[in-house]
């Protein structure tokens, strides 16, 4: 399988031109490239960029899956989906399945503190869909994946679809929706008060999200315990209603870094609002915080299988 998606993906590189610089409006002299890097989604600062890889047989409306890199929102870079090779791999498999594959940059807490981040996921969505024609994207066909703290803004664009507090319309496109109709979370934070407990639980050495130098912390810009208000502003369990889209969330069950039961208290409380045909939740054996069966190309045809019930 990986070596025909390579084989696909090489035979479409070879026969369609790939952009490989900054390129935010169409070359009507040449409209089908199949990669557009370094497109701004919004102004208000640097960081807010997009990329966009075609799908490899591109179709005039492709469904498209939105990927948000981890990195405890204080590091991290969209061209990991480009430069890593595991990652790589995921966006030439998601290409080779018929997605265009949209990696994107939000500001990171040392520039901006919370809400800036989902501020922005939902901005790149709105700019996803306000130009859908133009990239050939189906507006209505929008999955997003995230990992780690993309995990956790993943599942806060998921849940708050209409929720204003969480929404700035001043970043772009402000009478374009943000709602998205899958959501895949690998490994994300959820209830920030909680992590500690649940590490310790779990049998881990060392418990430090509240710590007033840990991501959570800088996230919200003060110790998480000394703000519980924002922390509940920060938790996607506060947003969730019968409007939210189809969940998948998987963890390792050797996790360290963000407890396994952060997504199991995810999954706990989406359960009874969605019901079990539309939230699953995988536990992953021997499986740590990204490694694990998380490199290995099955799990990641899970997921696209996953994707593939909502979004095709």
């Amino acid at each position: 399988m990986k070596k025909m998606n390579t084989i696909l993906l090489i035979l479409a590189l070879l026969n369609l031109q790939c952009n490989t610089e900054a390129d935010p409006e169409i070359d009507q002299e040449n409209p089908f490239r199949m990669e557009y890097f370094n497109l701004a989604y919004a102004s208000e600062s640097n960081t807010q960029k997009l990329d966009i890889y075609l799908p490899v047989m591109v179709l005039e409306k492709n469904p498209v899956v939105v990927l948000i890199h981890g990195g405890a929102w204080r590091v991290g870079d969209k061209s990991n989906f480009r430069t890593n090779a595991r990652w790589s791999e995921v966006v030439d498999t998601l290409r080779s399945r018929g997605y265009a594959v949209v990696p994107i940059n939000y500001r990171l807490s040392g520039e901006a503190k919370f809400p800036a981040q989902i501020y922005d996921v939902k901005a790149s969505i709105r700019w996803i869909k306000a130009n859908a024609e133009n990239y050939k994207i189906d507006s209505e066909r929008i999955g997003v994946w995230g990992q780690s703290a993309g995990g956790h803004l993943a599942a806060l664009a998921g849940v708050s679809e209409n929720i204003e507090v969480l929404e700035d319309f001043a970043q772009g496109n402000e009478n374009v929706s943000s709602s998205i109709q899958a959501v895949v979370d690998w490994y994300g934070p959820t209830d920030f008060l909680k992590m500690d407990s649940m590490t310790i639980a779990q049998g881990c050495a060392t418990a430090n999200h509240s710590l007033a130098n840990s991501g959570e912390s800088e996230l919200i810009g003060f110790p998480i315990e000394s703000r519980s208000d924002l922390v509940a502003l920060a938790n996607p369990i506060t947003y969730i209603t019968e409007v939210c889209p189809p969940f998948l969330i998987e963890h390792g069950l050797n996790d360290c870094t963000v407890p396994f039961g952060q997504g199991q208290l995810l999954y706990e409380s989406l359960l009874p609002v969605l019901g079990s045909e539309h939230v699953k939740l995988n536990l992953l054996q021997n499986s740590g915080h990204g490694n694990g069966l998380f490199t290995e190309i099955a799990t990641v045809e899970n997921v696209i299988d996953f994707l593939d019930a909502y979004l095709k």
